[in-house]
């Protein structure tokens, strides 16, 4: 969960299955995402990121990132704030 009020303008899921020393290697999987809202009795609690993972076994190595507009700067900027999340999953 993404806990932040505001959602993102955009988010990018990829997916590899080989890394090396530097990084990513090979192929890479593009997710389709839907961004949803996570919400308890007082409202937003931040947002969920909704793709579904490959089903074949084995090491897979996922980034994900998002971009937000910055509503408190007047006037707004362009993808001023933007966070980035990198994972290691053993698919079963």
């Amino acid at each position: 969960m993404i806990e932040k009020l505001q959602p993102p303008e955009t988010v990018e899921v990829l997916g590899w299955r080989r890394v090396g020393r530097f990084g990513p290697r090979g192929e890479r999987d593009e997710f389709e995402v839907s961004v949803q809202p996570r919400l308890d009795t007082d409202g937003i609690l931040g947002w969920e990121l909704h793709f579904t993972l490959p089903r074949r076994p084995g090491h897979y190595y996922m980034e994900a990132a998002g971009w937000w507009r910055d509503v408190d700067t007047v006037p707004p900027t362009l993808w001023s704030q933007d966070a980035g999340w990198a994972f290691h999953l053993l698919l079963n």
